[in-house]
């Protein structure tokens, strides 16, 4: 019976641990991420499910936000960022709700009171947790003329050769077969 029970408990415990670890989060914006109003900002999130869900944002403070306010119907989960620029009054008390994109009462979770800073404010230093780069970089323009004069070539070439080029791969995979979007009869 002892083990009976050791083993329930164990099971509920992994369980709850799988749950809690695929839980949505959202993290940017928060208390020490505020947002800039009529200015580019990020939503930022966590978690494995759900694979979709809408974005509001919603304020107590009816003067700032009269009502919950829809930004993104159907937002896919794997994209982990969305850079939005609603047009909103400055102020405090802002909260973000991601929600049931069938019912927008079904809220899955709310981030904590932020503000939104005056058009024109800085937006907080970036750090580690929350930092999101660019990259930039430039390239010789000899490397891409020559480059491109060898491409044009090798496509007048390769245009002749691409039925053959099929045909061996039809070949080679047998009939039947799809490569890269051709059906291999």
């Amino acid at each position: 019976m002892f083990a009976s029970v050791f083993s329930t408990v164990t099971v509920l415990a992994a369980l709850a641990g799988f749950a809690s670890a695929q839980q949505l989060t959202l993290t940017e914006p928060s208390s020490q991420r505020w947002w800039v109003a009529n200015s580019q900002n990020t939503l930022r999130w966590t978690g494995s499910t759900p694979a979709e869900f809408s974005v509001f944002i919603n304020n107590p403070d009816t003067s700032l936000l009269t009502s919950k306010l829809a930004l993104i119907s159907v937002q896919p989960l794997y994209e982990y960022s969305k850079t939005v620029t609603p047009t909103l009054k400055a102020g405090t008390g802002y909260v973000m709700e991601l929600t049931n994109i069938l019912n927008s009462s079904d809220i899955y979770v709310r981030s904590e009171s932020f503000e939104i800073k005056a058009a024109g404010s800085s937006y907080p230093p970036q750090t580690s947790a929350g930092a999101s780069g660019t990259a930039s970089g430039s390239a010789s323009g000899s490397a891409s003329g020559s480059a491109s004069a060898a491409s044009a070539s090798s496509s007048k070439a390769a245009a002749g050769r691409s039925n053959a080029v099929s045909m061996g791969v039809a070949g080679a995979m047998g009939a039947g077969a799809v490569v890269a979007g051709l059906v291999c009869l």
